[in-house]
């Protein structure tokens, strides 16, 4: 599997003694909003990281640049909505196959 794979793009990358950061963003953009199913307008980027288990007691951090978008369909109870990401839950903070992925990307 491949960052592509991932739907992110790696955009930089640090490395310090504790931990390696790669910088990302999404591939596409998906403003579709998750109730009412309509495009909604682009407001800001948020930036989440989301932390690998620990490899020799080195951690890699994905920072992952998550547009944000207002739902402008009046009758729809969302005001504001993240990127849907299909590789993981909208709340996680940890995934165990992103070594794998960003050792094979490419």
């Amino acid at each position: 599997m491949r960052t592509i794979e991932l739907g992110v793009t790696i955009t930089d990358a640090a490395i310090d003694e504790k931990q390696t950061t790669i910088f990302c963003t999404p591939v596409a953009r998906d403003p579709r909003c998750p109730d009412c199913g309509r495009d909604g307008k682009y407001r800001d980027t948020v930036v989440r990281p989301l932390t690998d288990l620990s490899v020799a007691s080195y951690s890699l951090v994905l920072q992952v640049a998550v547009p944000r978008y207002r739902c402008t369909t009046i009758e729809c109870g969302r005001a504001v909505f993240n990127q849907a990401w299909p590789c993981w839950p909208p709340h996680a903070h940890r995934r165990r196959a992103v070594v794998p992925v960003m050792c094979c990307a490419g």
